[in-house]
């Protein structure tokens, strides 16, 4: 709801300061120059409030690029959409109550062509809002956004004038001899539009989506992207549909999500580092299940849908047919290429040894139990490496027992590893991106056999020595 709101308050803003900057220049009395000072008030906050609302798009995607082009299509598409929305919905209105039915309509009848006029404004300037994602779901979802929003402006448009006409002229605000009143009407309705329109179309935009990507575990934590592209790609690319950003292990094109039908399948791009699955690096393309999570990097993310979407996954999940790894690497903004034709997958399904989460009260017991475990680095530049756990070791960039000073990802001094009777204890040592044990953030906990710990974006399976 807050995103949705701030895009709301961003366009409520910018229909306000076009209103502000124009007002002044509108001629005291309607007469021959009105039509064209109308016109470029209307130009002008239209031109604002798209811009804010593309801003706020771009905003959403992260990336100095994505706001900027963003920002750029939203004012060239929405202010097109919603200057010929205000023609086409002024045409209409003119034709069923005369080309002077702004002077000549009576209070409250005016009611009637100021909605049509303003639904039609909306409907426009929604669309080609929308259409900045060039995506058919988000432009239907714009109009309709603009059409509800655009609407509940025309109905209050002239009922909030008249309301308000006699106080702003008692505090002495606009000219109380001038024939021409509709300034408070107008202080209203541009930053009304631009708040109705921003919220719908923001409304539907989510309330339209059949899956997405949220970030739950790295910078920008709570963001999220739809999952509505033939081919999703995930990367530090600014031209990755989910652009993860300050993570050198997170490759240009990291990963895809390609949508076969009903099923959202998961491909590593072929990188040194992998994705991991589950807690796990993942040797093969994924069939998602919704709230299934995989790593990035040191980024987490997981996967959700609707109910009706989630249903369809469930059912189709047999009929999964992903990508061969042998076909040639996509690249953000290539079409799809050709399917291979291989044996169906099914998802991984991870059975780990149970967790306990509860911190160790005595770990210098447990230390002298056991001292027969060892982590395999199975990720990263030390992939296949062994260290035994017959004691306590620090690892991080800068410690002496597993020394991870090639991962930006990782802190100084990151976790403690230790042994123990049923496993190697795990203890975070306050580092900034958290210390993982099979997916799940953890301040200590013990890791039996066959668990992974998560440090940074290293990844180490548990083995016995």
């Amino acid at each position: 709801m807050g995103k949705m709101l701030a895009r709301a308050f961003l366009c409520a803003l910018a229909g306000l300061v076009g209103w502000i900057l124009t007002e002044p220049f509108l001629p005291k009395t309607v007469n021959a120059d009105w039509s064209a000072a109308e016109f470029r008030m209307v130009f002008l906050t239209l031109l604002l409030i798209s811009l804010a609302a593309g801003f706020h798009q771009g905003y959403m995607k992260t990336g100095i690029r994505n706001i900027f082009f963003g920002s750029a299509l939203g004012a060239v598409f929405g202010l097109i959409g919603g200057v010929l929305g205000y023609q086409f919905g002024g045409g209409i209105s003119g034709g069923v109550y005369g080309p002077a039915w702004t002077q000549l309509v009576p209070f409250p009848l005016i009611i009637v062509p100021r909605t049509i006029t303003f639904s039609f404004l909306g409907a426009f300037l929604g669309a080609g809002i929308g259409l900045t994602q060039f995506r058919t779901r988000i432009l239907i979802a714009g109009a309709f956004g603009g059409l509800i929003g655009g609407g509940i402006a025309g109905l209050t448009f002239d009922v909030v004038g008249m309301a308000t006409s006699p106080l702003m002229k008692a505090a002495g605000l606009f000219d109380p001899g001038a024939a021409e009143q509709g300034a408070p009407g107008r202080a209203i309705m541009f930053p009304l539009i631009g708040f109705t329109v921003g919220l719908f179309t923001a409304w539907l935009e989510q309330a339209t989506r059949q899956a997405w990507v949220r970030l739950v575990l790295g910078r920008n934590e709570g963001r999220e992207w739809p999952i509505d592209a033939a081919q999703t790609h995930i990367g530090r690319d600014e031209r990755a549909q989910v652009p993860l950003f300050g993570d050198n292990n997170v490759a240009p094109l990291h990963a895809t999500i390609v949508r076969q039908g009903h099923q959202y399948i998961l491909h590593d791009a072929g990188t040194p580092l992998g994705v991991g699955y589950q807690g796990v690096r993942m040797m093969q393309p994924v069939a998602l299940q919704p709230g299934d999570t995989f790593q990035v990097g040191a980024h987490q993310l997981q996967f959700l849908v609707k109910g009706t979407a989630a249903r369809r996954i469930t059912e189709g999940r047999a009929q999964a047919v992903p990508m061969g790894y042998g076909q040639p690497q996509m690249q953000p903004g290539q079409p799809a290429q050709p399917m291979q034709t291989v044996q169906p997958i099914t998802p991984i399904q991870q059975s780990y040894p149970t967790v306990a989460q509860a911190p160790i009260s005595n770990p210098t017991v447990a230390q002298a139990a056991v001292s027969g475990f060892a982590v395999v680095a199975i990720d990263g530049p030390i992939t296949g490496q062994r260290f035994p756990v017959s004691h306590a070791i620090e690892v991080g960039r800068e410690a002496q027992g597993i020394n991870l000073s090639f991962d930006a990802q990782s802190s100084r001094k990151h976790a403690l590893l230790s042994p123990g009777p049923q496993g190697v204890i795990v203890k975070d040592l306050g580092s900034t991106n958290g210390t993982h044990l099979n997916g799940q953030r953890i301040p200590e906990a013990v890791a039996p056999v066959g668990s992974v710990i998560r440090i940074g974006a290293t990844s180490f399976r548990v083995e016995s020595a």
